[in-house]
């Protein structure tokens, strides 16, 4: 229980099977590694690290391992961390450890922080940590313990394999970018998408039910564009009144877009007068499928965008 928690805590007794209720207490269910890991609680994060400083060897090496595991599952969940300002903690931690397996796990915790976002502050307190100790018996300096490992992790500030700045949605119906309506959609000679995207898939949910959008461009009548994902493939559709009888034609994009990796998509509409109306989709610069896809026409605006 919670209070028995509290209790082995502060006897200082606290040992490897007290690490699953608490996993269970930060994604607020039966924690899973594969099915339940995104975090509910962020603050329950707080709590584990104080949980580490009362731990043995193997307890603490099982807390930062499982830690980053969790990281590394989800960007939302290095962002609810980042918010706890975990990377304070991880300096904190490392300081004090003397331990080099139990200190390579806090750097790979630390890695995945800094690689998602650092800020001003988050910088100083890092080069501060890595400031020379002075020792005057020698009348010379040296470096903190665990400086390399700290000289390891700058290089993902600058090295990491994602942009610098983007939307992260968690899945929420609400959790969308809108755009006011337009009284009018482009016709000649077409449009492009472009965008870079990441699938970062809830624990549990079935994306072929589920079907994320990525955008959806249309009138108050359902004519328009839109473009989701069912599984791992993507789906573009156009629906016009005057093709199909209104109904919706769709093409489905023959390649495997892989959970928590970064795509860079064009998704090209093109008009043409003489011959029938196409759809090319470029991933990563290269063109991944082109295929027939109607043009829309309305003389009503486009006010579900």
């Amino acid at each position: 229980s919670f209070v028995s928690l509290l209790v082995d805590i502060e006897n200082g007794q606290p040992d490897e099977n007290i690490l699953k209720p608490v996993l269970n207490l930060l994604v607020g269910g039966v924690f899973d590694a594969e099915n339940n890991f995104r975090i509910k609680d962020a603050n329950v994060v707080l709590l584990i690290l104080e949980l580490a400083q009362y731990s043995s060897k193997s307890l603490k090496l099982a807390i930062w391992s499982q830690l980053a595991v969790i990281l590394k599952c989800s960007l939302l969940n290095v962002q609810a961390c980042t918010d706890k300002d975990l990377l304070s903690h991880c300096l904190s931690h490392l300081l004090l450890t003397n331990d080099n397996a139990v200190a390579d796990k806090i750097v790979e915790v630390l890695t995945a922080v800094v690689s998602y976002n650092i800020s001003v502050t988050g910088l100083r307190t890092l080069f501060t940590a890595l400031q020379s100790i002075d020792v005057p018996q020698r009348n010379t300096h040296i470096w903190p313990q665990h400086a390399s490992r700290l000289v390891h992790a700058l290089r993902y500030i600058t090295g990491k394999d994602s942009p610098d700045v983007f939307f992260s949605f968690n899945g929420a119906r609400e959790a969308a970018v809108t755009i006011p309506p337009l009284a009018k959609w482009p016709t000649q000679p077409g449009f492009t998408i472009h965008t870079w995207i990441r699938l970062d898939p809830q624990p549990g949910v079935n994306m072929a039910v589920a079907k994320p959008f990525l955008y959806w461009f249309r009138t108050g009548k359902g004519f328009g564009y839109s473009a989701h994902f069912s599984a791992h493939t993507l789906v573009v559709t156009a629906c016009s009144a005057k093709a199909a009888k209104g109904k919706p034609q769709t093409h489905q994009v023959a390649f495997p877009f892989q959970p928590r990796q970064w795509f860079m998509v064009s998704i090209v509409h093109t008009f043409n007068r003489i011959k029938a109306n196409e759809v090319h989709v470029f991933v990563n610069g290269s063109l991944a499928s082109r295929a027939e896809l109607p043009f829309v026409t309305s003389k009503e605006p486009f006010d579900k965008c």
